[in-house]
């Protein structure tokens, strides 16, 4: 399955908006998207250091299936510079022009872009 940042970003947004931990333990849905893309990508949000969680598949699934807490040191960084959607826009575009950028170069071009913002 391939990686989507988009989702990655959403899962992050509806993770972080969570306030009881109980809530946490609940299933994460995002519209548009199956039970299977969702989690993966929340596997790969706990291989990223982004959130914490823990590993739910079962014996007859084929993808990987992880429950997420919270978010982590990391995940918050990401996320605080990827919160703006005009800068998510921004800085996605800017990954697709040159054949698309890893999380770790795309976090990089989302603080520029916050840092020139700030002026």
């Amino acid at each position: 399955m391939k990686r989507d940042m988009d989702l990655i970003r959403k899962l992050l947004i509806r993770l972080e908006s969570i306030k009881n931990e109980d809530q946490a333990m609940a299933p994460l849905t995002v519209e548009g998207y199956t039970k299977d893309q969702i989690g993966y990508h929340k596997y790969l949000l706990v291989d990223a250091g982004f959130a914490a969680g823990y590993d739910v598949t079962h014996d007859s699934s084929f993808i990987v299936q992880f429950e997420l807490s919270h978010l982590t040191w990391d995940g918050q960084e990401f996320l605080a510079a990827a919160r703006d959607e005009t800068r998510w826009i921004k800085a996605r575009k800017m990954g697709e022009a040159v054949g698309g950028v890893g999380v770790t170069v795309l976090k990089q071009v989302l603080v520029k872009l916050a840092l020139e913002q700030l002026g």
